[in-house]
């Protein structure tokens, strides 16, 4: 089961005084309500969202979720922060039985952080929420209920956008200071996904990569697998499907530019790698997401 709605921006800017920069408030731009059904069947791989922060919110289940090319265990009570151009998603093959929100906001400036972005470069992007969770699930069901009554109420749902921002700024504070230094091989995977995501559209091979980054390829591979699950070339792999699946559910570019565009020879074997992943189609994965079918909601918006 999947219910979603979206919300156009309009009317002038809000003015308040927080911890965050510049004179205007972050905007809310779209609330998702994600079932496990849904999510077992149709995992939503690796895709990148450029001007957006995505807060994602486990209230039921568990599984294993994919921030920046590492895989977290998540269960409930979990805050999954997805910064603006970080790689996020599911695994194919790996356990995805998770209930969550799934809330969108832009406009978020905050210090010596990218705009849209909540957390730092090296900061472990799942958060437990504790003795927050009930109040978590409380915002963010008032936030879709105000959502459905169209952009007459968008400044409350930016508002109480804003507030959860709040709440999960004073919780990360917490943690960073109970945080050890981040281990140099973990940079190193850093710059192993900066690569692949630079130039996962292309047509690599291993020895291309190890060639790029002056790494040995065998010993490239095995460090990503230890640390992140996976091969360089399947994290390729699941960072086109997860984007191919971003541009099905918000674009209405025609399905054949979209594999072009991703690096896939002929629209056939497209077809077969979406479907193979994701458990259904790319045609009808879009009809679902778009024609308010049984799995999923669309209302009116951006």
């Amino acid at each position: 089961m999947v219910q979603m709605v979206q919300m156009k921006q309009e009317g002038e800017t809000l003015r308040y005084s927080s911890l965050f920069l510049g004179d205007t408030m972050p905007k809310f731009k779209a609330i998702t309500i994600l079932g496990d059904d849904f999510n077992q069947q149709h995992p939503c791989l690796e895709h990148v969202h450029k001007n957006t922060l995505e807060i994602l919110f486990a209230y039921r289940g568990d599984a294993e979720y994919s921030v920046n090319g590492t895989f977290y265990p998540i269960r409930a009570g979990d805050m999954i922060l997805c910064n603006a151009g970080v790689p996020h998603g599911d695994h194919p093959k790996r356990s995805h039985m998770l209930s969550n929100y799934c809330c969108a906001v832009t406009d978020v400036y905050l210090p010596d952080l990218p705009p849209n972005c909540l957390v730092g470069e090296h900061e472990n992007p799942v958060l437990p929420c504790g003795n927050y969770a009930e109040s978590v699930v409380g915002i963010m069901d008032t936030i879709y209920s105000l959502a459905c009554c169209g952009s007459q109420l968008e400044y409350a749902c930016s508002a109480l956008s804003l507030s959860l921002l709040v709440l999960l700024r004073q919780l990360l504070q917490e943690r960073k200071d109970r945080e050890s230094p981040v281990d140099k091989t973990d940079l190193l995977v850093e710059r192993i996904k900066r690569y692949l995501d630079l130039h996962y559209r292309e047509a690599l091979n291993l020895e291309d990569i190890g060639t790029a980054l002056r790494i040995s390829p065998s010993y490239l591979s095995h460090l990503l697998k230890e640390k992140a699950g996976w091969s360089p070339i399947q994290y390729v792999a699941y960072r086109r499907i997860g984007e191919a699946q971003s541009a099905l559910r918000y674009t209405t570019r025609p399905i054949g530019e979209i594999a072009d565009s991703l690096g896939f020879r002929t629209l056939t074997y497209f077809d077969a790698v979406f479907t193979k992943y994701v458990g259904m189609p790319p045609k009808e994965y879009r009809r679902l997401h778009l024609s308010g079918g049984r799995e999923e909601t669309v209302l009116p918006g951006r």
